[in-house]
């Protein structure tokens, strides 16, 4: 199986035991149903699969649970499903009650089966339990996003650029900069006026810089492999075949 599959089987096994301990757990509960629902959901790579990339890459919740519902599709809306319920015994249950204590809820069906469906709520439940399995059977990767960030950070605190070294020898410096806005009017002639950004060279932009770092190391790391293996594909080996697409 591959990593999404792995993943997916975690899931489906952590809900398994939340499910069946309903001592603390009541079956009458929205957070139980919604665990329910999740657990009966066909649980395929497709379906979590840009979610669980995008995750290392500090996207953000609402891009991700935009992931999650691409194989879905607007069916209903249940207005005053849940009434204010107090009844969590843990923190991490308080803040699911936040969320199911709204006025209403939006039902999506699978649009490969639309016997199968899912309330809005279900979404961010599956995201936050991917987040939590993700992490807890791949620590490292908890340990290199966090190494990454304090590295952003100290660049930015120094304000200067983000600097590493990739396999091929090209060096890649990350700097964003503060944009700010200029509003021109060109035309002596006309009121119409543009909107210019324009570049901050004393300032980094801080967010910017940490959320971008993760991605962009990938990126640049994957651009390296292929060219690796181009490089040694044609200088290597004796291939008649040239063409490597």
């Amino acid at each position: 199986d591959d990593f999404y599959t792995v993943i997916a089987s975690f899931i489906k096994g952590y809900l398994k035991q939340k499910l069946e301990n309903k001592n603390k757990l009541d079956e009458n509960t929205e957070l139980f149903q919604s665990y329910q629902r999740i657990y009966d959901l066909d649980m395929h790579r497709s379906l979590i699969k840009k979610c669980v990339m995008t995750i290392p890459y500090n996207t953000t919740s609402i891009q991700a649970i935009k992931y999650l519902k691409e194989s879905f599709e607007f069916d209903e809306v249940e207005t005053n499903f849940l009434e204010k319920n107090n009844d969590y015994n843990n923190e991490y249950d308080r803040n699911i009650s936040k969320i199911l204590n709204v006025s209403k809820q939006v039902w999506y069906k699978n649009i490969n089966n639309p016997e199968i469906k899912l309330k809005s709520v279900d979404f961010k439940i599956l995201y936050d339990l991917l987040k939590e399995v993700l992490y807890n059977i791949a620590p490292s990767l908890h340990l290199i996003s966090d190494y990454l960030k304090d590295i952003a950070k100290i660049c930015t605190t120094a304000n200067t650029y983000i600097p590493w070294v990739l396999p091929t020898g090209i060096i890649i410096s990350q700097s964003y900069n503060v944009m700010t806005e200029i509003r021109i009017s060109p035309f002596n002639y006309s009121k119409y006026s543009y909107t210019i950004k324009k570049k901050n060279k004393d300032k980094i932009d801080s967010k910017k810089n940490i959320r971008a770092l993760m991605p962009n190391l990938i990126h640049s790391l994957d651009a390296a492999s292929l060219s690796l293996l181009i490089h040694n594909y044609f200088n290597s080996y004796n291939n008649d075949i040239k063409n490597i697409f």
